[in-house]
């Protein structure tokens, strides 16, 4: 199994929400739903803290066996494919350990360089066993995660939040950009009980161009503020950083599209069952009401099940929300409707090339929430299916043209 599917299977297990997950490790619940979807991968430290929390190898973690690569060689074959294994495995993990070592000290980002291109180098060694696809897929995804932390942090390195300490940061959304409401003025607040007082604290922002905006926050009265213009589009976290002269500490704050404009809460899918004389059966196959989350700055006004055939619309119907009920603990959505996803026939329905199904949430602001669900459908007649995945897309209406941003959920 690869990465994705082991996190999730590893935290399932454990009967650990993606929420108790996030808070272990300091990270958004988004960013272990991006994990387990397969979108994104953690950085070199995550990878080593998710090994030790779940008490499991780095190998078992990433899905590097041996064994499930190439099941079909001969038993002389497979044990020289063990020993390699065992060889590179206890190779990768002493570079790995070396790195933990050295994670906090002022070469961090040397240390994770030279790491990942060790790593490579083990990939190079032994690129004749049926290993290679899965580490060189692994390696780049470390690859990845390394560019964007490189940017991160200045030359003198930093330490990552490890969950010792928490720094809350206070987020307020003050107002949407009039052209572009997916950009919005936010203020960012961080107000310590005690801090020394040279200490520098700043924010990285994510730029459009890839690049990252170092913004300063301003003391005022003992609270550290900095306002910046968020480009929700971008779909990348903030960075908390305090600098006290001796470490750097840095903290993900992460604004999702969903906090701002609202969102949905479930995974639903839908079975399509196609029937004689041209009719299908949309059977819904979540036993849970489905839910949408109001935000502070957004509203539902009102929600369709909507199915497209080859791009083309043919069949809205209009869901019936519950009275409006509070988050009371929720410290980002603030009231929440409930609603019953309809099984419905379509007739006269020719079998399509591509099948999406979606609810649609209009909200007071003008933008409006595709929610697009889970299905599985029958290939070619056949009894065998084809799945396809959801995901969310927000639609806004700017100079005439529909500006669109999809995001997983």
């Amino acid at each position: 199994m690869k990465f994705d599917e082991n996190l999730r299977n590893l935290r399932k297990e454990k009967d650990y929400s993606q929420e108790y997950l996030a808070e272990k490790l300091g990270v958004t619940r988004q960013t272990i739903s991006k994990w387990e979807n397969g979108t994104a991968m953690p950085d070199l430290k995550k990878l080593i803290e998710l090994a030790e929390f779940f008490e499991t190898s780095m190998d078992a973690l990433l899905g590097l066996d041996y064994k499930t690569v190439n099941p079909d060689k001969n038993a002389a074959s497979e044990e020289y494919s063990e020993a390699e294994a065992i060889q590179a495995n206890r190779y990768t993990n002493d570079l790995i350990q070396a790195a933990k070592n050295h994670m906090d000290s002022k070469t961090k980002t040397l240390s994770i360089f030279l790491t990942i291109v060790s790593i490579a180098f083990v990939i190079s060694v032994f690129s004749f066993s049926g290993k290679i696809g899965a580490l060189e897929s692994q390696v780049n995804g470390l690859n990845n995660s390394y560019a964007y932390l490189q940017e991160c942090i200045n030359s003198r390195g930093g330490q990552e939040y490890d969950g010792d300490d928490y720094y809350d940061i206070e987020v307020n959304i003050i107002q949407n950009n009039s052209e572009k409401p997916y950009i919005v003025e936010t203020e960012l607040k961080y107000a310590p009980s005690s801090y020394p007082k040279n200490s520098q604290i700043y924010y990285l922002i994510p730029k459009s161009d890839g690049g990252v905006e170092r913004l300063s926050a301003e003391e005022n009265n003992g609270e550290f503020v900095a306002n910046a213009n968020i480009d929700l589009s971008l779909d990348k976290p903030i960075y908390f950083v305090l600098d006290d002269g001796e470490n750097i500490i840095k903290q993900e704050v992460y604004i999702a599209i969903g906090d701002v404009f609202g969102t949905a809460d479930g995974y639903v899918t839908y079975d399509i069952e196609d029937r004689a004389n041209n009719e299908f059966l949309f059977n819904n196959t979540f036993s849970e009401a489905y839910v949408w989350h109001n935000s502070k700055y957004a509203k539902l006004n009102s929600a369709d099940i909507v199915v497209a055939a080859d791009g083309k619309e043919v069949f809205r119907q209009a869901l019936k929300k519950s009275e409006l009920r509070t988050d009371e603990n929720n410290q980002i959505h603030d009231s929440f409707y409930e609603m019953d996803l309809p099984t419905f026939y379509i007739k006269d329905l020719k079998a399509a090339a591509r099948f999406d199904i979606y609810v649609e949430a209009k909200l007071d602001n003008g933008a409006v929430c595709k929610d697009h669900v889970a299905f599985t459908v029958p290939m070619n007649n056949s009894m065998q299916t084809t799945e396809f995945t959801g995901y969310l897309e927000y639609d806004f209406a700017i100079g005439g043209k529909t500006v669109t941003i999809k995001c997983d959920k």
